[in-house]
């Protein structure tokens, strides 16, 4: 699934180009691609049965989600540029706040954020609070440099996941995992002085 939500990157790029008139450079998009093949190198554990996929009923799904997360980066993008990026995630906050409370009470749910809260606490909250965090920086960040561009470097978060799991959770990776890996690494340091 991973390598359909990194397609969200080109999305933000072409709404940029097509809104907001902010283009990248060619060595920039180039970058942006390679870090992309990196992900997907890194997402796959084999390479085997490329030209055999198999279209699961999950994906159209998956195809909806990126197209949806692809223009709510642009958005975000926009919004901090419009307002600052402390309002607008305090505003989606609070918007997305009444919306589940609107939802899980029709539905009568309340004991099960009730359970959640009490078996999952620390997860829940170490959650919430990164996640915030990130939303906040990516945010700040297309203040400083082109939105395209921001969404880009945020999609090395694969590469930092993988080696998290390589120190903490002593996974193993095959060879063009690793090489994945290098190419996210090596497209995001770039990347972040080219600007």
């Amino acid at each position: 699934m991973e390598p359909i939500f990194a397609m969200e990157v080109p999305i933000v790029i072409l709404l940029s180009a097509l809104i907001i008139n902010e283009y990248l450079s060619p060595v920039q998009i180039i970058l942006i691609i390679t870090l992309l093949i990196g992900v997907f190198l890194i997402s796959n554990k084999s390479l085997k049965n490329l030209l055999h996929i198999r279209w699961e009923k999950g994906v159209l799904y998956a195809l909806i989600t990126m197209l949806g997360m692809g223009f709510v980066n642009f958005l975000f993008g926009i919004g901090a540029r419009a307002v600052n990026p402390l309002f607008l995630n305090w505003f989606t906050d609070v918007f997305l706040l009444l919306a589940c409370t609107f939802f899980i009470t029709i539905r009568s749910e309340w004991h099960k954020v009730r359970n959640d809260w009490k078996n999952s606490k620390k997860l829940i909250f170490g959650v919430s609070v990164s996640d915030k965090v990130a939303w906040i920086a990516y945010s700040t960040s297309t203040l400083f440099i082109p939105i395209g561009l921001a969404i880009g470097i945020t999609e090395s978060y694969i590469a930092l996941a993988a080696v998290l799991g390589l120190i903490f959770n002593k996974e193993k990776l095959v060879q063009h995992q690793y090489l994945g890996l290098f190419i996210c690494i090596t497209s995001v340091i770039i990347l972040s002085f080219l600007n």
